[in-house]
């Protein structure tokens, strides 16, 4: 996310991007799932669109997709895809993404600012947002999704939508 929307101000070095590439190496290694490893390549991309360093995120996909090859050597990676549950706790979870999507979508209000004070992209943050509700999709659809995730996930994006709602609703009350 902070690739994505660089909220602390303060420019992603190699070190934040490798320390990415790590974490999803070992989590691709340990669930013998690649779905870790094509968020990173998504990550990438998005960070090539929205900032200026093509290069060294091009480098870095080459790297994450060199760890790919090495990793499905030593074991056999998969990425297949979820049956839905229908259990009510993940009917609830895809009801609350549902919503957290809708919201960010309608929202006209994604004013920030960062760490160093200084206003912050609501470009960045928008797709900061979408890479977020479109990586649980990810995790939905390949990825292994545990009860504790969910209930993280649905907490966070139900976080946002009523901070927000909060937030809009003060701020009206002001105006007024």
């Amino acid at each position: 996310m902070r690739a994505i929307n660089q909220i602390t101000g303060k420019p992603l070095s190699v070190i934040d991007f490798l320390s990415v590439i790590g974490l999803s190496g070992y989590l691709t290694y340990t669930t013998k799932s690649s779905v870790y490893l094509m968020l990173v390549i998504l990550m990438l991309l998005v960070n090539v669109r929205l900032n200026k360093n093509g290069q060294r995120n091009i480098y870095l996909a080459l790297m994450v997709t060199a760890m790919t090859v090495v990793i499905s050597l030593l074991t056999p990676l998969n990425l297949d895809i979820n049956r839905l549950a229908i259990e009510p706790l993940a009917l609830f979870y895809y009801i609350s993404l549902l919503v957290y999507f809708i919201y960010i979508l309608i929202d006209k209000d994604k004013e920030s600012v960062t760490d160093l004070g200084e206003p912050a992209s609501v470009r960045r943050l928008l797709y900061a947002q979408l890479f977020y509700g479109l990586a649980q999709v990810v995790l939905i659809i390949f990825g292994d999704m545990s009860i504790g995730n969910r209930l993280i996930f649905i907490s966070s994006m139900l976080g946002v939508v009523i901070y927000g709602v909060i937030d809009q609703y003060k701020k009206k009350q002001v105006n007024e």
